[in-house]
């Protein structure tokens, strides 16, 4: 008996507990399910945005209005902001620089896309303007950077050849102006001794709506063995006067260079030409600048035994 008594004694509080439980839930479902007018904020989206043409930085991101809904749709809000998706393409202005959308045409698409029966009210903006900027394309050089280290002997015949060796980028025209050109990431080889052929990256990561036209160049080195060469090469004189006789100390002038030894057998006195200028002369010293009027290509370290020629002149 004892026992019937206490367990009916426990049963007393754990109805109170559910009966209040019920109670409450009944009041919130009432509470929640009548209709209210609140406030709501929702975050705008843009989409199909031309072709020719960018978001700018200072676009609208944000709006809010007046809308009839019961409890449970604005906790649904307050839990999760609604977006508002604005397709741009529809509304863009080719002769400006902006999209336009009505105070009406905006009320529309909030309550399509929020899929109310009613429309929304009271909407923060009277327009909505989604200012634009243009893009622009620029054909800019690529610059090859390289650290290349070469056995004894060997050298580089001629400067790196890049392929392509421009690259066309697009992007907002304030952004594009500062770009003059793009730099490979830096391309290092030891001990080279035969040519370099291979594929380098762009220093170059596109973002604020810029985009390239490749994103990889092939760099390729031509790289032979050199070695020194001298040629005696004789000194020819310009503008001297009619009449004038006019005799050069020394007449000839050794040339010294450094050659791929593919080549060392064909190059010879006849590929080059050394000259004065009489009408250049120092009349005060007596003497002439020999100049280098022409050589093969392909040369490095080129030097002249003589840097100045002095002159007799015979009457």
């Amino acid at each position: 008996m004892e026992a019937s008594k206490h367990s009916r004694k426990n049963l007393k509080p754990k109805r109170f507990l559910a009966f209040l439980g019920l109670a409450i839930l009944f009041w919130i479902l009432t509470k929640f399910s009548k209709e209210y007018t609140a406030t709501v904020d929702a975050q705008f989206t843009y989409e199909n945005v031309p072709e020719e043409a960018v978001l700018a930085t200072q676009n609208e991101g944000n709006v809010s209005f007046d809308m009839m809904g019961n409890g449970f749709e604005f906790l649904l809000y307050k839990l999760k902001t609604p977006t508002v998706t604005i397709d741009v393409a529809e509304y863009y202005d080719t002769n400006g620089k902006s999209a336009t959308v009505p105070n009406a045409e905006l009320s529309r698409i909030i309550t399509t896309q929020l899929k109310r029966k009613l429309a929304v009210q009271n909407i923060s903006l009277n327009m909505l303007v989604i200012p634009l900027t243009q893009v622009v394309s620029k054909k800019v050089p690529v610059r090859a950077v390289t650290e290349l280290g070469y056995k004894q002997g060997y050298k580089l015949v001629d400067k790196i050849i890049i392929q392509p060796d421009s690259v066309v980028i697009s992007a907002p025209e304030e952004l594009l102006k500062d770009i003059s050109e793009v730099n490979t990431v830096l391309y290092t080889a030891s001990e080279v001794d035969s040519k370099i052929e291979g594929e380098v990256a762009l220093d170059f990561t596109a973002e604020n709506n810029q985009s390239i036209s490749v994103k990889k160049v092939r760099i390729i080195a031509n790289v032979e063995e050199f070695t020194q060469k001298q040629l005696t090469i004789p000194v020819g004189i310009e503008n001297l006067p009619v009449g004038t006789t006019l005799k050069l100390l020394p007449d000839n002038i050794t040339i010294s260079f450094d050659v791929s030894i593919k080549r060392f057998n064909s190059i010879t006195e006849e590929d080059f030409r050394v000259y004065c200028d009489y009408a250049s002369r120092n009349v005060a010293e007596n003497f002439m600048l020999p100049l280098l009027a022409s050589k093969p290509e392909g040369l490095l370290n080129i030097e002249m035994s003589e840097r100045k020629i002095d002159y007799l002149v015979f009457k």
